[in-house]
């Protein structure tokens, strides 16, 4: 959005994408760490408990319910670092690699291995392991890059 000018769609081509995920990865470890450090308990029980809804949208198999609280949970852990910039340099990621992302949960399984990892990444963060946590949320992200890979039409990667 552009004041007094409008509104305006970027596109983002398949090399720029994993261009971004690889930076979006970098920032993941950064956040990582910073959750594990900076969320308070209370943080950590919402976390859980979005996690655990989201278990049961996996089960149901409804992809886009799973992806609407798949981007809440993404916001939630990242307001976790207590860093501004980091936030919006997230959500900036986030806003351009829309399409890949949610192409990625709907390969088989995508949602489920998907939620594997948020379970992981909230359980390094609880138990404050740094490194655990910087290593599970970025391995998220890179993975999430492969399954958007892969869910690419033949000719198109």
């Amino acid at each position: 959005v552009i004041k007094n000018r409008g509104v305006f769609v970027r596109s983002v081509d398949i090399g720029q994408a994993l261009d971004i995920y690889e930076i979006r990865g970098a920032l993941a470890q950064l956040a990582g760490g910073l959750i594990a450090e900076r969320a308070s308990e209370a943080d950590i029980a919402e976390l859980r408990d979005m996690v655990q809804q989201m278990d049961a949208v996996v089960q149901s198999g409804e992809v886009d319910e799973y992806y609407r609280r798949n981007l809440a949970f993404h916001v939630r852990l990242v307001q976790c670092t207590g860093n501004k910039r980091l936030i919006e340099m997230l959500q900036g990621t986030d806003n351009e690699l829309h399409l890949y992302r949610h192409r990625s949960l709907v390969q088989p399984e995508g949602v489920s291995i998907s939620n594997e990892e948020h379970h992981e990444i909230v359980e390094a963060v609880a138990t404050r392991d740094i490194k655990r946590a910087r290593q599970a949320f970025k391995r998220h992200v890179l993975n999430g890059k492969a399954r958007a890979v892969a869910a690419m039409p033949k000719g198109d990667t």
